[in-house]
């Protein structure tokens, strides 16, 4: 997502796994059966796309919309930027990711 010229980062943020009540924060700081769980709790309330977006932030952290689009379209992913900006959007109206602007030089 942009803020005028800016770029932003958007992170998800402490998806928790139902299953065991583990946290996993962005950033590749979970592991591989974390993300599967969060990935399959995404699926399941929110839809395939929204899972494809939302694991991709928790694997690789806070990023631009442009890295966003990046990152998926480099993992073989095949989502538009329209449906990469409807799942972010899906995301943010269920206070699962964030926006952060960038720090003041």
């Amino acid at each position: 997502a942009t803020l005028g010229r800016r770029a932003s980062s958007c992170s998800v943020a402490g998806v928790r796994a139902h299953a065991r009540g583990d946290t996993m924060e962005s950033g590749g700081s979970g592991s591989s059966l974390s993300l599967k769980v969060a990935g399959q709790i995404l699926r399941s309330d929110l839809g395939e796309l929204v899972e494809t977006v939302g694991v991709h932030l928790l694997e690789h952290g806070p990023c631009t919309l442009i890295q966003l689009a990046s990152g998926l379209e480099s993992t073989g992913s095949t989502l538009t930027a329209t449906q990469i900006r409807a799942s972010l959007l899906v995301l943010f109206q269920h206070n699962i990711a964030s926006v952060a602007a960038p720090a003041a030089p």
